[in-house]
């Protein structure tokens, strides 16, 4: 993501903030001048630190509450209680986006636990601050459950109680410090260390868990795949019918239509595993550099725009567009150059293959003379598919829309170019029909609300088609995965995932 957008995104913030602090300082002088003196009597005078401390510390919580509940809403009412569920969807899912959301949820708290503390003498003890904010988090998230403006999530309440309570260890060894430097200065010598010790644990063992799960990912040689299933699906009287046999058939058969993998390669159990080409932001600027070239460019590089796996770009003339996986070294090229008396030019539709190809060469993309030709509604398709038994092969698609001046408005390369590292034990018939009875699959597009509402449903499950499909695992490799169609008992036939590799 590139500054100038951070940086937008940060003066958002920082104008909400600023409102609902003017905001917090009219209604506190309010309180204080009308409330607290005339009307309580109150003969206790506003000292301008703590005046300020408290209008930051109602400032804040009205921005948490406008980030927090000043969406949108949805038609629907979703409730995750299952505890620590979106750490393992972000580790099963490999996106950065995810664990960022898990870490924003931490952070957004820290400075509840450092200003509760400062602003009222009252909330200088560890369990009055922390259970503040783990009923205001809870207020947030039962808020979000009614209006439909978002998820309650036990893991946000968790995540922002974890929160508070590390804002507040942080500001109580601050004061610590200070105080033992105020009294050092007397001539005192007040020992603290054992206590400053104690309120350093919380941030020690985050901090481990964290370089844990970090280290865990490195360190295994293959990523995770995203199909693997979180918690079981409830399988109490319901039935799973499994002809082992008629199946067996079946993923033998797609194995060697889809892939050309043989017979007596499935009945080893052992699949191949491959790796895409993984490329690197200076990659994927030097691909985006040498592409703008080919077609007489210069690349833009203040249009540079990096989102995880995704980086943009422009040319100079601001009429070319790339974006680039880096994931794989795919892209989609984009021409958005065409002046207004171009604006009715059409797509062209059953173009001839050499036609296309001609067009294609013009931006220096190279297509396999043995890729499948084929359209589908005004797009035409190029498929490669090599043998994976290969040492080295490739895979994918490109998509081509051709307009009737002879030019290429889009293209889409979705081509990735695979190697072999290794092998991985696959599971048997058996081993899945085991799996499917015990409840380790997952089912609907989430782990959430779909996952429920499926269940409910559920009176049985009948695998009526069972294959052998591949797709990348968060680190880029290519790895086997079984693809289940049943039928649950519902109306239409439902399709779901599983990791085929054994652990």
């Amino acid at each position: 993501m590139k500054i100038d957008t951070i940086f937008r995104m940060l003066m958002d913030y920082l104008m909400l903030g600023a409102t609902l602090l003017a905001m917090a300082i009219v209604g506190y002088l309010v309180w204080y001048f009308i409330f607290y003196r005339k009307i309580g009597k109150g003969t206790g005078k506003m000292r301008l630190g703590h005046f300020m401390i408290r209008i930051v510390c109602l400032g804040y919580f009205g921005v948490v509450l406008s980030v927090t509940c000043a969406r949108l809403g949805s038609a629907r009412h979703m409730a995750l209680l299952h505890p620590f569920q979106s750490y393992l969807e972000a580790w099963y899912s490999g996106e950065k986006n995810q664990w960022r959301n898990l870490v924003w949820n931490i952070l957004m708290f820290v400075p509840i636990g450092v200003l509760l503390p400062l602003s009222i003498k009252k909330f200088r003890t560890g369990w009055k601050v922390v259970g503040i904010a783990s009923l205001f988090s809870l207020a947030i998230e039962l808020f979000q459950y009614a209006t439909g403006r978002g998820v309650c999530e036990m893991d946000d309440w968790i995540n922002n109680t974890l929160g508070a309570l590390l804002g507040y260890c942080f500001i109580h060894i601050c004061m610590l410090l200070f105080e033992k430097w105020k009294e050092k200065k007397e001539g005192k010598d007040k020992k603290i260390w054992k206590n400053a010790v104690i309120h350093l644990i919380p941030w020690i063992l985050v901090c481990l868990v964290g370089a844990g799960i970090f280290s865990a990912y490195k360190l295994q040689p293959y990523g995770n795949q995203n199909c693997h299933y979180i918690y079981k699906v409830n399988m109490k009287g319901k039935q799973v019918l499994f002809d082992t046999e008629k199946l067996e058939k079946f993923c033998v058969d797609h194995a060697q239509k889809q892939y050309g993998i043989s017979e007596e390669v499935l009945k080893k159990r052992q699949s191949a595993v491959y790796q895409a080409t993984v490329g690197t932001n200076k990659d994927a600027r030097k691909y985006a550099t040498e592409l703008f070239q080919q077609m007489g460019q210069e690349i833009d590089i203040s249009t540079e725009n990096r989102y995880d796996e995704t980086v943009f770009y422009y040319a100079k003339n601001s009429q070319y567009h790339l974006q680039i996986e880096k994931k794989g070294m795919y892209y989609t090229y984009s021409d958005f150059g065409k002046d207004d008396k171009e604006e009715n030019i059409k797509s062209v539709s059953g173009a001839s293959e050499q036609e296309v190809r001609e067009a294609v060469k013009k931006l220096k993309v190279q297509i396999p003379k043995d890729a499948v030709f084929s359209e589908k509604e005004n797009r035409y398709i190029f498929a490669i598919s090599e043998p994976m038994g290969q040492k080295k092969w490739k895979m994918g698609d490109i998509y081509v829309e051709y307009y009737e001046d002879g030019t290429i408005r889009e293209l889409d390369n979705n081509v990735i170019t695979y190697k072999k590292v290794g092998t991985e034990k696959i599971k048997s018939m058996n081993e899945i029909k085991a799996d499917l009875q015990a409840g380790k699959f997952q089912i609907g597009a989430s782990y959430g609300y779909e996952n429920k509402e499926l269940q409910k449903g559920m009176k049985k499950l009948e695998v009526k088609e069972l294959y052998l499909t591949y797709e990348m695992d968060s680190k880029g490799y290519y790895r086997p995965l079984y693809t289940v169609v049943a039928d649950c008992g519902t109306k239409e036939l439902l399709t779901f995932q599983m990791p085929a590799g054994k652990k």
